[in-house]
């Protein structure tokens, strides 16, 4: 690794865990705040994947009962391969937002202990 790029997260980790001890209290609020939104726009976005599956699976059932001569099949099969492709999106979003956020919240509070 480059040696700017190592004393840049040196001095990144050494003012965020220096900010939590000082400031701790606050930075608790602030994390507790953050993971309530993370939770309500997970909760969102697994909704919003559900919606797009179900949708999608609908709409490629849908096609393959359509005369393969026409265009609009091959069209409505891309649109539901890209709704399914859109939700497994969603459901990894929702996957790894959690050890995401977990590990920005316990970098910038330092030594004060927050986890979503």
């Amino acid at each position: 690794m480059n040696a700017n790029l190592l004393k840049a997260i040196y001095y990144m980790f050494f003012a965020t865990t220096f900010l939590g001890v000082v400031f701790g209290d606050q930075l608790t609020a602030v994390s507790s705040a953050f993971c309530a939104l993370v939770g309500e726009v997970r909760g969102i976005i697994a909704l919003f994947a559900l919606v797009m599956f179900l949708v999608g699976g609908v709409l490629y059932a849908i096609a393959h009962f359509l005369p393969s001569a026409g265009s609009f099949r091959g069209n409505l099969q891309g649109w539901a391969m890209g709704m399914i492709l859109g939700g497994i999106i969603g459901v990894i979003l929702v996957i790894i937002a959690q050890p995401i956020v977990n590990m920005v919240v316990g970098f910038g509070n330092g030594l004060s202990s927050v986890s979503c």
